[in-house]
């Protein structure tokens, strides 16, 4: 995990230990390790337009799982935002700040659940589903927390430079060390 965090350049010395314990969170809700909490820190990658950090939050899911990961997810469609949490595995708040302060609420609550209750098109029953969502999320923008509430689930990385996204990752000894 180690090399992994180091494609990322940053002054924060705290960072390979932050990723692994955020990359344990995340293998850990997929496999069901631990239904009573869901995965509520959120790493937040912090820097200029070009540093490669959406393209490294792709790459972070090997090939095979790539099609559940998404950049693209509405948090004013709540039903949609709620559905995501159990059809993928990964989901990147790309352009964090251009969420609204109401948006941030919803994210604070989402980030919480475990499963969500969903009632089907023409029936009666309630079905709960799984959370295997963990999020990531990205901006350019220095100063993105305006919550003072609810900062504590977010973990600010500054970029120092373009991410290397090139270099090949090493999937499944990265994903063997996380199981």
């Amino acid at each position: 995990i180690t090399p992994l965090a180091l494609r990322v350049p940053t002054d924060n010395r705290d960072w390979p230990r932050h990723l692994h314990r955020w990359l344990l969170g995340m293998v850990a809700q997929w496999m069901g390790i631990e239904p009573m909490y869901g995965l509520t820190m959120v790493p937040l990658l912090v820097g200029k337009q070009g540093d490669g950090k959406s393209t490294f939050c792709r790459l972070l899911l090997p090939p095979e799982l790539r099609e559940y990961y998404t950049d693209r997810i509405d948090f004013s469609n709540r039903n949609d935002a709620e559905r995501s949490l159990s059809r993928f595995c990964l989901i990147n708040i790309d352009e964090f700040d251009s969420i609204t302060r109401s948006q941030t609420a919803f994210l604070k609550h989402i980030l919480q659940k475990t499963s969500y209750k969903q009632r089907r098109l023409y029936t009666q029953t309630v079905e709960e589903n799984v959370r295997y969502a963990a999020f990531i999320g990205t901006t350019n923008d220095p100063t993105p927390l305006v919550d003072p509430s609810g900062s504590r689930r977010y973990l600010c990385i500054r970029t120092a430079g373009a991410i290397d996204t090139l270099s090949p990752f090493d999937y499944q000894q990265i994903y063997a060390q996380l199981r």
